[in-house]
């Protein structure tokens, strides 16, 4: 870990197993939270970015593909004259 960036050490939110709690219950501490975010990002075809600066911000920037319904409909309510 001592040779790790701080980006590094912080992208082990993705990683299964990764609790800040001490112990687990119903509801946290069971690990399962940001892996599962991000599997369905990509699942999806989209990303998820971790931006970290130590002791400032944490920043989560997820891009998703527009898939074809959508375009259309964004294409649709260009074309309509009001």
């Amino acid at each position: 870990l001592k040779s790790w960036t701080d980006q590094e050490v912080a992208e082990t939110i993705f990683c299964t197993g990764i609790s800040t709690l001490e112990s687990a219950n119903l509801v946290a501490g069971r690990g399962i939270g940001m892996d599962l975010v991000k599997e369905k990002i990509e699942i999806a075809g989209g990303e998820i970015i971790l931006n970290y600066l130590e002791g400032e911000s944490c920043e989560f920037v997820i891009t998703m593909p527009v898939n074809q319904e959508v375009n259309q409909e964004i294409e649709t309510e260009e074309n309509v004259k009001v």
